[in-house]
C-alpha cells in the first residue's frame, strides 16, 4: 500500500508503509526523521508475515499509534496496533484489537486511526460479518492514550440490496 506520514508538529515524522517480499508476504515498516525530513532512518520491521494496511497517528505529544490488518490464515483478518509513549523510539509489543471468529466470520479490514490530541483516540475498519451486508464499520475508543481500548462495537451497515446506511442503535 502506498505509505501514509504524520508528524508531532516538533520536527518527528514517521511513514509506515507495508511492503511484500517475493512470497507475496506483507510485512510493515516505518521510517523515522528526526529533523522535519531532512534525513531518514532505515526501515524498521513493525510486524511480519501478512501484516498489511498501515495507518498512523500522533497526539502532538510524544504518543504515537500505528494500526494494521493482520491474516494469520485464509478469510481471516485481525486488528493490531503498537504504540509509542516516548515519541517513536521504543514501540510496544503488537497488541490485538479486533479478531476473526468463525461465527462472526472477518474482525476487519483497511484500519484507520484518529485522535483529538487530548487522550482520546478512534480506531475504525470494515468488517464482513456474513453475507447479508456488503461490509460493516466497526470502532474501538481509548480514552488513555491508546493504552486500554473499548470492545469493538458496530458503527452502522451497509444493506447489499439498498446500499444505503443503517445506523445502529
Amino acid at each position: 500500500t502506498k505509505p501514509q506520514v504524520e508528524t508531532d508538529g516538533a520536527g518527528t515524522w514517521i511513514v509506515v508503509m507495508d511492503s511484500k517480499d517475493i512470497y507475496v508476504h506483507h510485512e510493515v515498516y516505518y521510517l523515522i526523521s528526526r529533523n522535519d525530513g531532512l534525513d531518514w532512518s532505515e526501515p524498521t520491521l513493525l510486524s511480519g508475515y501478512n501484516s498489511l494496511y498501515p495507518q498512523i497517528s500522533s497526539d502532538r505529544k510524544g504518543n504515537w499509534v500505528i494500526v494494521w490488518q493482520y491474516e494469520p490464515g485464509i478469510n481471516q483478518e485481525d486488528i493490531y496496533l503498537s504504540r509509542s509513549h516516548d515519541n517513536g523510539l521504543t514501540w510496544s509489543p503488537a497488541r490485538q484489537l479486533a479478531s476473526h471468529t468463525p461465527d462472526r466470520g472477518n474482525a476487519g479490514s483497511a484500519p484507520s486511526i484518529g485522535n483529538d490530541c487530548e487522550g482520546t483516540w478512534i480506531c475504525t475498519w470494515m468488517s464482513i460479518p456474513g453475507s447479508d451486508y456488503m461490509g460493516a464499520p466497526y470502532f474501538c475508543v481509548s480514552h488513555d492514550s491508546g493504552m486500554n481500548w473499548t470492545v469493538p462495537r458496530l458503527l452502522n451497515r451497509f444493506s447489499k440490496d439498498t446500499q444505503w446506511m443503517e445506523t445502529a442503535p
